[in-house]
């Protein structure tokens, strides 16, 4: 909140807490609909998977220089960023998702028609599940000067369980936030 204060501006948040396991895949599966065109799924052959849904921030890629766009974002993003995550968290977190064409100058085929030649998102809602088994979920949005930390995640967790119609664990989430919230501050 102190950025928020001291700019007058909207801050990036980011908080990422350890989860029970939930399959990655079924969270995307939920959720694919309501943030249609705006969701990924991602995997690699070590275990780690990323589901992310919904974006905070969009970052169209820079045609004559695509590194460095992407970079100089990322770099005042984050300088600005008030974000909570396990020390050391890597693959999980306030990250960017996105990427760039294999060849730029080739014409775009069908089978990539539905996706941005360069784009690179922060998404809204990540869940993450790491080569070594453990859960991770980051909410990410943007605080204003009347913000409360502790209400925008239990607001952003009602949501989340409004629009991806899960059920039972709403409120042991929300405290579980909550009660990290005011560890961390």
């Amino acid at each position: 909140m102190r950025k928020v204060n001291q700019t007058g501006k909207p801050a990036l948040y980011s908080f990422t807490l350890a989860v029970p396991p939930v399959d990655p895949l079924l969270f995307w599966k939920h959720g694919r609909d309501q943030y249609k065109g705006d969701n990924v799924y991602w995997a690699d052959k070590s275990g780690h998977c990323l589901a992310c849904l919904g974006s905070v921030f969009r970052q169209n890629v820079s045609k004559t220089e695509p590194f460095n766009s992407v970079e100089k974002a990322r770099r005042a993003l984050m300088s600005e960023a008030v974000s909570c995550s396990p020390p050391g968290l890597k693959g999980a977190g306030l990250l960017f998702i996105g990427g760039f064409p294999f060849d730029p100058l080739q014409k775009q085929t069908a089978l990539w028609a539905d996706f941005k030649q360069s784009e690179f998102r922060i998404p809204e809602w990540q869940l993450a599940k790491m080569a070594d088994g453990r859960f991770y979920l980051t909410i990410n949005g943007w605080l204003r000067e009347d913000s409360a930390v502790e209400s925008e995640m239990a607001e952003k967790i009602r949501q989340m369980h409004e629009r991806l119609d899960v059920n039972g664990e709403q409120q042991a989430l929300e405290r579980a936030v909550i009660l990290e919230t005011r560890n961390r501050n």
